[in-house]
């Protein structure tokens, strides 16, 4: 972080999402829907973009597109017939 290399802002910005980990540095894991800090920088998009108010609450992080729809279909799956699904 010390080097001339990078840019002041890029600095910040790593600065910023290091701050916003678990550890405060890259080995540390982040939450199950992801680090907040990210999320609340996809729901500003959205509302830039698509003039549509976003939660970053509402938004949950993934490994691509299959991996999001497993944890769906999951969620959404009924493996016990005594117990009624969440939904």
């Amino acid at each position: 972080m010390n080097s001339s290399y990078f840019p002041s802002d890029v600095k910040q910005r790593v600065e910023r999402l290091l701050s916003a980990c678990a550890g405060k540095n890259l080995g540390s894991y982040s939450g199950g829907p992801g680090i907040m800090a990210v999320r609340e920088d996809i729901a500003n998009f959205i509302q830039r973009r698509d003039g549509y108010p976003s939660d970053p609450h509402n938004i949950f992080l993934c490994n691509g597109a299959s991996d999001g729809l497993k944890t769906v279909i999951k969620l959404l799956m009924n493996n016990n017939p005594k117990k009624p699904s969440g939904i």
